[in-house]
């Protein structure tokens, strides 16, 4: 190019600078994005219950224990996990309980999910307070639906934030 003009050069220059730049200025950038982010599940479970010690008379402050076996809505006959936990008795038929399910990793994902709230007659919801494996650091909710009377069948939807 040694017939360019002062000014061919400086254009030239200037368009590679400007170049470099927005090249570095993105590249920095995309370093800065969290390096994984928040993943969401949302899924329904059907739970098969027993209770241990529940009181004839519930009254505030008596509590019971249960435990579940989960299954794929879709094939009842497809385990994909266990839940446990306990419940105290409130005042005005509410119930404060916490508990975890554990999940093979077939619906939802592989691990555990602590969970624990008050229910009532109105809100029959949970906290997602954390879990293991797929889901380490969960949040969200868990409510649940009563598919008989006497609450041995019910079905979970749960919505859940990993981070």
């Amino acid at each position: 190019y040694p017939t360019e003009g002062k000014d061919d050069m400086g254009r030239r220059s200037a368009f590679v600078f400007s170049v470099t730049a927005t090249l570095t200025a993105l590249g920095l950038g995309g370093l800065a994005i969290p390096a994984s982010a928040a993943t969401e599940y949302h899924f329904k479970l059907f739970e098969k219950q027993s209770f241990q010690s529940v009181p004839a008379n519930p009254e505030p402050g008596k509590g019971f224990r249960y435990k579940g076996k989960m299954f794929d809505p879709q094939n009842r006959d497809n385990r994909v996990g266990s839940d446990r936990g306990k419940c105290t008795i409130k005042p005005r038929d509410a119930v404060k309980c916490e508990g975890t399910v554990h999940l093979n990793g077939e619906i939802g994902g592989l691990g555990d999910i602590a969970y624990r709230g008050t229910a009532t007659r109105r809100d029959s919801s949970f906290n997602v307070v954390g879990g293991s494996d797929d889901f380490e650091g969960a949040t969200g909710e868990t409510g649940f639906r009563n598919l008989n009377r006497d609450g041995t069948k019910i079905m979970t939807n749960w919505d859940l934030v990993v981070p």
